[in-house]
């Protein structure tokens, strides 16, 4: 990349101030238990497998989720219309006969499209890596082993967290 270029400069500043920090926690919605945003991690038929900030591993019963808020489809969606609009004036410098016409659109598009590009698949990316995450990989042998480790705990708040009402009535 060259950076002596302004458009590639703060290409760069965008995807590492708006995608850096913000893209990668999801917020699990619980039935009857506070909300978690946490990383997914790995899925099964029973359990949603989550990472915490301080990486510690747990488990959400997916039926104690209502809904999930996936990390960067709002990056993606605010950044869509502006790529669209750079590759379109790209596209109509191309198309156009007149020279003043052609470089106003073509300085325009290329700025549009550095800019939003990065931001576009940076939140693309990390919205399609987070429902990947949600899905049953309990009988793949290749990802379910090493996604899961064997410590895993109840989230905080889960109705059969170690010491809760609904496991000490089951091991009576």
């Amino acid at each position: 990349m060259n950076l002596r270029r302004p458009q590639s400069a703060v290409a760069l500043v965008l995807v590492v101030a708006l995608g850096g920090g913000a893209c990668g926690t999801a917020t699990v919605h619980r039935v009857e238990a506070p909300d978690l945003a946490v990383r997914l991690t790995a899925g099964s038929r029973t359990y949603l497998y989550v990472t915490d900030d301080t990486n510690r591993f747990w488990r959400v019963r997916r039926s104690d989720v209502r809904d999930i808020d996936h990390p960067g489809n709002v990056l993606a969606a605010a950044a869509a219309p502006f790529l669209l609009a750079g590759l379109t004036l790209l596209g109509v410098s191309k198309a156009t006969t007149r020279s003043q016409d052609a470089t106003i659109s073509y300085a325009i598009g290329t700025v549009y499209t550095a800019l939003s590009l990065p931001v576009f698949a940076v939140g693309f990316c990390s919205w399609a890596g987070s429902t990947a995450a949600t899905d049953d990989v309990s009988e793949d042998d290749a990802r379910w082993p090493h996604a899961v480790p064997g410590s895993t705990q109840n989230a905080p708040g889960s109705i059969d967290e170690p010491g809760s009402t609904a496991e000490s009535a089951s091991t009576k």
